[in-house]
């Protein structure tokens, strides 16, 4: 993937797919509870123990080290099985961008800067999970059991699209960015 590609953001479903991660740091850890969170079938080796056979059968791999020789070794890998791979800082060796999720309760949100500026992105969502919180992720789920009743008791889909619309009335949500006296807006 070109690293100022854009790319088409989407979802992938992993459930029940056995997903390679290799990587022992906090972003294996991070990116193992959301493929397992999501059904995947994970295994995981640290970078040392790479070997080409850990991405037999493996629908996607995932590398989270730094080495650009080690990278290049998984991608070329996880390509001769025909596997979907992604490594960190290296978006010549990766197959499609990672941005960065936050997780509040049902709700996702994925952030992404092209690969420009990933550090940001991480900030963003680590914000957003402090500042929308667990009260976020329980109004999202009242929203989804209110959507579950209104779906059995209104046949019509205009009616049910109404009421669910009428049911975030005053919600609102507000941004601000502060930004770091180097950069100057013009």
């Amino acid at each position: 993937m070109r690293a100022d590609d854009r790319g088409f953001p989407i979802s992938f479903d992993v459930a029940g797919a056995r997903v390679l991660l290799v990587g022992t740091d906090d972003d294996a850890a991070r990116k193992r509870a959301l493929l397992e969170e999501a059904g995947a079938a994970v295994s995981q080796v640290a970078p040392a123990d790479f070997s080409d056979a850990a991405a037999a059968s493996a629908r996607l791999v995932l590398y989270t080290g730094h080495d650009a020789a080690l990278a290049a070794r998984i991608f070329a890998a996880a390509r001769a099985q025909s596997a979907l791979c992604w490594c960190a800082d290296a978006p010549e060796q990766s197959d499609f961008a990672m941005p960065a999720v936050a997780r509040l309760g049902q709700a996702r949100f994925a952030i992404a800067t092209g690969g420009g500026a990933p550090a940001l992105a991480s900030r963003l969502r680590a914000a957003v999970e402090e500042q929308l919180g667990d009260e976020f992720a329980r109004f999202v789920a009242a929203l989804a059991e209110l959507r579950a009743q209104v779906q059995q008791e209104e046949p019509d889909f205009e009616r049910r699209r109404a009421r669910l619309t009428a049911a975030l009335d005053g919600f609102a949500l507000e941004i601000r960015a502060r930004y770091p006296d180097w950069f100057t807006s013009t």
